[in-house]
């Protein structure tokens, strides 16, 4: 794979550079982004990607401008006439970029934090989805007490034309210094952030990323990273790098909630279905989907376990993924389940979370020690796992009012929250699933923990996020 994206992909891509197909380049990396990137999920990868395509994105962009200018890219004034109506008279100082779904883990906590900002604050911010549009933007303004969004879905067909677009509508605010924050995802910011930077004298372009270490975009672009993320690892990053206090989640957002969708009532009912068939078994899961896990530490964590009585449930959006993950593991007893837009919708039905390897859970981390769910999380190198892990184990290790003697060991909830290896992990787990009294005391224990790692915000940790002051 990757010698094909260097001998063959990156040559071609220059070449559509010549011939001004600046969409063609822009799709290449979206979908470059994930065959090399997540290929393994690695430091190495992202670094290996990036340093190969950032100068094909900065030549583009480049090129793309020098067109506009000279007239040879025909650009409609229906967006740009909008795109004016809607900054006039107003003097936006913050932009927040989101890609992407607002329903995802990234776009739902964005819209946690946004939500949560004192009123007078959400004025000065305008908030961009370029993956919806006008009528979708006006239902999440009002969700946000009438903080100002703006959809760009209408010209979303075109990412060279949509780039353009967020830099123009960028270039008409009043405000003397702008900063224009990314959300979530790195591709697309090389070639967005040199329009803007062009377009506009007095901006600063920013990436916030609520991801693993490793996710950082590419060296133009100023880095925001919740303090868990960096841990230890500032010599991984030339950018300007903001070190952020957590980005908590809301009560609301962990709560058990009814499935809302067909796809996830179906679903619920599917696990309801094995919990009925299988009465005697302990349901396990990682609640993420199983292609993030398809790697050797994670299946020997999980094969070291197959001699419980249990059942494993796995996510995937390809079956195929399942049926290669269950060759390659022991498990003998386990169900694919497919894929949910809301796992708060069947998180009560099950017994033992697993975090993932080698990059645990975040929201699914949070979910299931809100919900009193039993959570075992393996050995990792925290300052590679995203939103929350170093946080829990912070507060954890500090957490000393509450646990279960076990024999002469104290701390015993420790001990099954990190075990140390993968042997530990098998241990606990057969603990924990022979012992409905301790999985409860357990889940109790998780809970509390859940509440001081993950519920706790001022408005000031949330301004930073955008960098205001």
């Amino acid at each position: 794979m990757y010698n094909n994206f260097i001998e063959h992909q990156i040559p071609k891509h220059w070449a559509a550079l010549q011939k001004k197909d600046y969409n063609k380049i822009l799709k290449f990396e979206q979908n470059y982004y994930h065959l090399i990137t997540k290929n393994p999920d690695s430091l190495d990868s992202f670094n290996r990607f990036f340093l190969n395509v950032e100068p094909l994105l900065l030549a583009a962009a480049s090129n793309y401008l020098q067109d506009v200018k000279n007239r040879l890219l025909n650009i409609s004034s229906a967006p740009i006439e909008f795109l004016k109506d809607f900054v006039d008279k107003k003097q936006f100082s913050y932009f927040v970029v989101l890609k992407g779904s607002y329903d995802l883990a990234h776009g739902n906590l964005l819209l946690s934090v946004l939500s949560r900002l004192q009123r007078a604050d959400k004025f000065k911010i305008c908030l961009v989805l370029l993956d919806y549009d006008q009528n979708n933007a006006d239902i999440i303004s009002k969700e946000l007490e009438n903080l100002p969004v703006i959809g760009l879905e209408h010209v979303n067909q075109d990412k060279s034309k949509l780039y353009f677009y967020l830099s123009y509508l960028v270039s008409q605010t009043k405000a003397p210094k702008v900063k224009v924050t990314f959300w979530g995802v790195p591709f697309g910011i090389v070639f967005a952030g040199f329009l803007l930077k062009k377009m506009n004298t007095n901006v600063i372009v920013r990436y916030v990323t609520l991801k693993h270490l490793h996710s950082f975009p590419p060296q133009s672009v100023d880095i925001c990273a919740a303090q868990y993320h960096v841990l230890n690892s500032m010599d991984y990053v030339n950018n300007t790098l903001t070190v952020l206090d957590r980005l908590p989640f809301t009560k609301k957002q962990l709560e058990f909630q009814l499935p809302t969708q067909k796809n996830d009532q179906n679903v619920r009912n599917l696990i309801l279905e094995i919990q009925q068939n299988n009465p005697d078994k302990v349901l396990i899961s990682s609640l993420c989907r199983i292609e993030k896990c398809l790697n050797n530490e994670y299946i020997r964590c999980i094969s070291s376990i197959d001699f419980l009585t249990l059942h494993f449930l796995v996510f995937a959006r390809e079956e195929n993924k399942f049926h290669l993950f269950r060759d390659q593991s022991n498990i003998k007893s386990m169900s694919y389940i497919g894929w949910m837009l809301k796992i708060n919708s069947m998180i009560d039905l099950i017994d033992i979370y697993i975090d993932p390897l080698p990059h645990g859970g975040g929201f699914s981390l949070a979910l299931a020690m809100f919900n009193q769910i039993s959570c075992v999380i393996p050995p990792r190198d925290i300052t590679k796992s995203p939103s929350g892990l170093h946080e829990v184990s912070r507060i954890a290790c500090h957490y000393k009012d509450d646990f279960v003697l076990v024999g002469n060991q104290k701390n015993y909830h420790m001990k099954l929250l990190f075990p140390s290896d993968n042997d530990k992990v098998s241990r606990a787990i057969k603990l924990l699933s022979e012992s409905k009294e301790l999985r409860y005391k357990h889940g109790n224990w998780c809970q509390k923990i859940a509440l001081k790692s993950f519920l706790y915000s001022t408005n000031q940790n949330l301004k930073n996020c955008f960098g205001m002051q």
